[in-house]
């Protein structure tokens, strides 16, 4: 099966997730660094990648609105990003990184494209009309962000 690109970058595709996907996603959420803003906080197990990828296929149908698979220039897996559905009448735009790929510095690049982000890519609309921006102190990198974040660069 051909995969559906929604948005293409020189750098990133976004495209659609398939059924065969619990693997990846498994991977995307497979060490303690990249699940300790998620609920449960502890990696995932294949059976609950298979349940969320469940939920998100019917998020998707109920909202219109999903986490695209992020693939890198070399087609490589390297997370999910987009839109869902935040508590009852709120969104978020956010994204997941694989661990392995902060190295690759994504992280930067998809905050040039959008208004903040964090340390797992969680971009959450609260009660303000501004992103809440959540950061690790130990980064470097995430500190950057959050300055320029602040600053509106």
């Amino acid at each position: 099966m051909s995969e559906r690109v929604i948005l293409k970058t020189p750098r990133l595709s976004f495209v659609m997730r398939d059924e065969g996907d619990a693997p990846l996603v498994q991977q995307l959420h497979s060490t303690m660094a990249t699940t300790r803003y998620l609920p449960g906080k502890a990696p995932w197990s294949h059976e609950k990648a298979e349940e969320r990828l469940r939920g998100w296929f019917e998020e998707q149908a109920r909202d219109s609105t999903t986490k695209y698979k992020l693939l890198a220039e070399d087609g490589s897996f390297i997370g999910r990003a987009g839109i869902s559905r935040f508590r009852s009448e709120q969104f978020e735009l956010g994204y997941s990184l694989r661990e392995a790929a902060w190295a690759r510095a994504w992280r930067p690049r998809l905050q040039a494209r959008w208004p903040a982000g964090s340390s797992n890519g969680s971009l959450q609309q609260v009660s303000s009309p501004s992103p809440i921006l959540k950061t690790s102190p130990r980064s470097a990198s995430s500190r950057k962000s959050a300055c320029a974040n602040a600053r509106g660069s």
